[in-house]
């Protein structure tokens, strides 16, 4: 981690914010929002490439809306280990923004991203669509996981009632597959 940390720390300041935004965000981005969030005017095609020559980060390409992601979970999780917890936030809550504009349809992970920069009550109602749409695609088990999510972070009665009433859906529903 050390030696890790010694590397990364050895960046150019944008590279080096570049990096951060890609581990914070710890999943495929596009460019286009890593560019917006690390507040990068242009992405010179030479910086995410120094990147990828470090072993830092992996694209799928070189265009803006090809996607960047850390190389290894290693480096994601040394680079956000060390990073000031106001800076983590920051991260999250302009990827979020990022995401809300883009409208891509991931609630799962603006509601993620808005978890971690503490708007604890939106990321409540982003996992409750998520989880919507995870028993859409019969994918149960992340639906429990982002009800219960939404409802511990509902704040008004009404929210967590109707959260609990879709876990009681979502439960006798299940029940039938079995």
């Amino acid at each position: 981690d050390e030696i890790l940390w010694t590397r990364i720390q050895r960046l150019p300041d944008q590279p080096r914010r570049l990096l951060e935004v890609v581990a914070v965000a710890s999943r495929p981005l596009p460019l286009r929002h890593v560019q917006e969030v690390a507040q990068l005017r242009a992405l010179p095609p030479e910086m995410v490439a120094a990147l990828r020559s470090e072993r830092l980060v992996r694209t799928t390409g070189p265009g803006l809306d090809d996607e960047i992601e850390c190389y290894h979970d290693r480096i994601r999780e040394s680079t956000v280990a060390r990073l000031p917890r106001p800076v983590i936030a920051g991260h999250h809550a302009a990827l979020a923004a990022a995401l809300e504009r883009d409208e891509t349809g991931q609630p799962d992970l603006l509601a993620a991203h808005l978890e971690g920069a503490g708007d604890l009550e939106r990321a409540g109602g982003f996992y409750r669509t998520a989880a919507d749409q995870a028993v859409e695609a019969l994918a149960f088990g992340r639906a429990e996981d982002f009800y219960k999510r939404a409802l511990s972070f509902a704040v008004e009665t009404s929210a967590k009632a109707e959260i609990l009433e879709r876990l009681v859906h979502f439960y006798t529903d299940l029940a039938r597959f079995d």
